[in-house]
This record gives C-alpha cells, structure tokens and sequence, in this order.
C-alpha cells in the first residue's frame, strides 16, 4: 500500500516521472528494487555477524573501541557493571544516571553505524548489479543513458521508500533531527543522503563525464524529491525527502556515524563469515576520510555547501 500511495498515478503525472513507462509499471519495479535493497541489507548484517561484534566489542564515553574482554579495565565500564548488577537493590550512585545514558548514546550510535555498514553494500551491489545487467543485455550505445538514468530512478525510488517503511515516515520532519542520536537506525534523511553518496561513488566508474553523470541524477530526483527543483532559498522544503539532513546538525551526526564505522572495520574483518561481499563491493563501500566533515568535537574540517540555500559555510578554525 505504502509504494501505491507514494507513486500514484497523479503524482508520476503531475511531477512527469520517467513518462515513457506506465505508472504500473514503476510501482512493480519499484517494489522489485525495495524487496532486493531490504534482503541485501539484512543478508550484510549475517556476513558480517553483527550481532555477534556488538557481543564481542564496545564504544566507551570517549568513542574508544575496546574489546568487551577488556572492560574491566575501563572505568567507565567499570562502574556499568556495578551499577547493573547492584541495580535491583536500589543501588544508588551519583552518576549512574549519567552513565547508563551515555551507555545508551554509545549503543545507539554503534547500531546505526552498522546500519551505515549494511546500506553501503546493499546500495553499492544494486547499482553495480544493475549496470552489469545493462552490459549483458548488449544494449546500444546511444540507448544505454536514458536505461541507466531509468533504472536508477527505480532503485532511488525504492530506497526512500524503504527508509520510510522503517522509519516512521518521518523523512521530511525536522522535528526528527531532535531525537536524532536516540534511534538505533538513522533518520530516513539521513540515510537518503548516505545513499546518494553510495550511489554518487558508484556511477563515477561508469560516467566519467561530469556533464553525463549529472544528468544520471535528474529522473532519480524527481522520484524521489517529488517536488519541482528550483527551490533557492527556501527553508521550508515541503516534501523533499531528505532536506534535514543537509544541516551542520545532521552533517556532523552523519560525519560521527562515518568515523565510528571506520573504527569498526577491522574488528569486523576477524567475524565475518565471507569476503563475497568486500571482494564484490569493497572499492564503492570504502568511506575517504574526505567525505568526514567535521571531527568528534563537531569543527568543520573543511568548508561545506548547502545544497537547499546553496550558501558556501566556511571551515571553521
């Protein structure tokens, strides 16, 4: 239901989407590419034994990874432990409340940065898939653009969709960037945003052109903006799906999410029951340490642009 009232037949006409196939048609593929996208991504959390690396290591006050075999030589930790196991006692310490919400910061973080890890690999094998099933079909030359820019549309379409499905719906709220460290999975915006950047790394090893691989993006917009695209200025986006995350708030969780992730990959390695997937995705899933905005005390390392008020912010010294 949630795919029919998103992408009815009003909506695809009324913003032009992808006219030359029937409504019908892109709500089927769209479902397709949503099914894919959510198998992917649960599929990643088994390989790579999440569960079992969360069991295995933890993230303590100062964002210091640490195995678990080493908690009682942490402090902070420490004092978890005695507060948990004292707790039905009414065990009574002046920082307790402190540290047992810290605590639950730090898990919350962790879980979305594996959620990060799992939309990495789910988004980066849809779009290299789809491009390897586009050479396959031996398509021309001159056709293989409009397929591309259609496919991804659909696969775009499909993950704002998702995002949404299991978030609440709640991608164009502002009001979601107060509880945004509470949640175990990202904002929807937020998410959006990081697919983009997926799907951004991606289609660079098929159109090298930066005029070609512009063009890549306009369909997907529409599909998944729904909104026409001169909006300079304008703070109040209305329905564009991911707006919030392109604040100094949401770019510094989204930076924090990319360095706890970074941090995380090494233990990960030692779990993971298969190497199918770094062997098949790992040059688009690999984070640059130029897509990190702004360090753990949230400076800006180096000048962003808002894409809504296309205002440059400076880096901050």
């Amino acid at each position: 239901m949630l795919i029919e009232k998103r992408f009815n037949d009003d909506l695809i006409k009324r913003y032009n989407i992808l006219p030359h196939i029937p409504p019908a048609v892109i709500r089927s593929a769209i479902r397709v590419n949503l099914w894919r996208y959510i198998y992917l991504h649960e599929l990643y959390h088994l390989w790579h034994r999440h569960a079992e690396w969360k069991q295995n290591y933890a993230f303590v006050g100062n964002g210091i990874l640490l195995k678990r075999s080493n908690i009682n030589s942490h402090l902070f930790l420490n004092k978890e432990i005695e507060f948990e196991a004292n707790a039905e006692n009414n065990f009574a310490n002046i920082n307790s409340g402190q540290i047992i919400a810290e605590l639950q910061y730090q898990r919350n973080i962790t879980q979305q940065a594996l959620e990060f890890d799992c939309d990495s690999c789910a988004i980066s094998m849809l779009i290299n898939l789809m491009m390897r099933d586009m050479n396959a079909r031996n398509l021309p030359e001159l056709e293989k653009p409009k397929q591309i820019r259609t496919e991804l549309a659909l696969i775009m379409g499909a993950l704002s969709t998702a995002f949404c499905l299991f978030d609440n719906n709640s991608g164009a709220k502002f009001e979601s960037l107060k509880y945004i460290d509470r949640t175990t999975h990202p904002l929807p915006a937020i998410r959006m945003v990081y697919a983009e950047e997926i799907t951004d790394a991606c289609m660079w090893r098929f159109a090298s052109n930066p005029a070609e691989h512009a063009a890549l993006e306009e369909d997907w917009q529409k599909i998944v903006c729904n909104v026409d695209a001169d909006y300079e200025g304008t703070v109040d986006m209305g329905q564009v799906f991911y707006y919030p995350a392109y604040t100094e708030k949401a770019q510094k969780h989204i930076s924090l999410l990319k360095r706890r992730l970074m941090a995380m990959h090494d233990s990960m390695k030692s779990l993971s029951i298969a190497n199918f997937p770094e062997k098949l995705e790992l040059q688009d899933t690999q984070i640059s340490k130029r897509s990190i905005w702004f360090d753990e005390s949230g400076v800006s390392l180096r000048g962003w642009v808002n894409p809504a008020t296309r205002n440059y912010i400076a880096k901050q010294m």
